[in-house]
C-alpha cells in the first residue's frame, strides 16, 4: 500500500536500531518521504564511535543506550522507543525490522496511530542467530506475538513476504 493512500496524513516517525550514519537505505527512504511533502523524524542509535550526521532536511533523534548489544540492549532500546513513539506527534509510526516492532506496535495501538512495519529480513533466521537456537526461539516468539494482524507491511522480496 502506498503511503499516499493514508489520505492527508503527512507526518511519520521512523524507528531503527542501526546507526543512522551507516544506514543509507533508511536515509533514502526518509529523503524520499521528505521529497513527497512528509514531515519525517528518524529515530536511531548513537554509538560511542558514531560520526556526526550531515544535515538531512528531516528531524533526527539519535539515542544513546550505553549498552550496545545483547538482550539488555534490545530491552533498553525498546523502552526508549516506546516512550518516544508514545509521545510522538506523528500520525504514522514506522518500525524497521522486528527488533523495534514490540515498542512501536504497542505505542501505535495505545495512541491509535497508523503502524507501518518494514520487514526487510526475517529476523529469527539471520545468520548471526544460526549458532544460537535459544536466541532464535526468542525472536520467533516475539515475531509470533507482535506480527499477526499488522495491516501495513513492507518487504524487499516475495520470499520475505511469504
Amino acid at each position: 500500500m502506498a503511503l499516499s493512500t493514508f489520505g492527508c496524513v503527512k507526518s511519520i516517525s521512523i524507528f531503527i536500531t542501526n546507526d543512522l550514519v551507516t544506514d543509507q537505505r533508511m536515509q533514502r527512504i526518509a529523503g524520499a518521504l521528505l521529497g513527497m511533502g512528509w514531515s519525517v523524524t528518524l529515530f536511531g542509535r548513537l554509538k560511542k564511535k558514531s560520526k556526526p550526521l550531515a544535515w538531512t532536511g528531516y528531524k533526527v533523534v539519535r539515542v544513546n543506550t550505553i549498552i550496545e548489544q545483547g538482550v539488555l540492549f534490545y530491552g533498553v532500546i525498546n523502552l526508549i522507543f516506546f516512550i518516544k513513539a508514545l509521545f510522538s506527534r506523528s500520525s504514522v509510526l514506522y518500525s524497521l525490522d522486528l527488533d523495534t516492532l514490540p515498542a512501536v506496535r504497542l505505542a501505535a495501538y495505545l495512541r491509535n496511530k497508523i503502524l507501518v512495519w518494514d520487514c526487510h529480513e526475517i529476523f529469527p533466521y539471520m545468520p548471526e542467530l544460526y549458532a544460537s537456537p535459544f536466541k532464535q526461539r526468542v525472536w520467533k516468539t516475539i515475531e509470533h506475538l507482535v506480527v499477526p494482524g499488522l495491516k501495513h507491511v513492507l518487504t524487499v522480496t516475495t520470499g520475505v513476504a511469504r
